[in-house]
């Protein structure tokens, strides 16, 4: 699955987040790790100004709300083909504490 128009790899990760700051999501795709073969979603985000992050999601049965994954589904849903487009913003980012929330248009 790939959904969006993919850019230029690579790109900057989620160190380069910047809690309070709009990202629109503009493509997700479907990648598997070279090392042990996890698999994941791979969510670029545009922050405007020549801003763009990629973010690995990793598919696991279940999630916890706090997860990166988990904080995505609980604000987008679980199908990615509907994230694009949608804006988001990050209100925490920390390890085992993760929070976005949706910004409405």
């Amino acid at each position: 699955m790939v959904t969006g128009k993919l850019p230029q790899l690579p790109l900057p990760g989620e160190e380069a987040i910047k809690v309070g700051h709009p990202y629109q999501i503009l493509t997700v795709e479907d990648f598997k790790s070279d090392v042990q073969g996890f698999i994941g979603w791979r969510v670029t985000l545009d922050g405007g100004k020549d801003d763009l992050i990629a973010i690995p999601l990793w598919v696991r049965d279940i999630v916890g709300r706090k997860s990166k994954m988990g904080a995505f589904i609980e604000v987008v849903g679980n199908d990615p083909s509907k994230w694009i487009g949608k804006v988001i913003k990050f209100v925490t980012w920390a390890d085992k504490n993760r929070v976005i929330r949706l910004v409405e248009k």
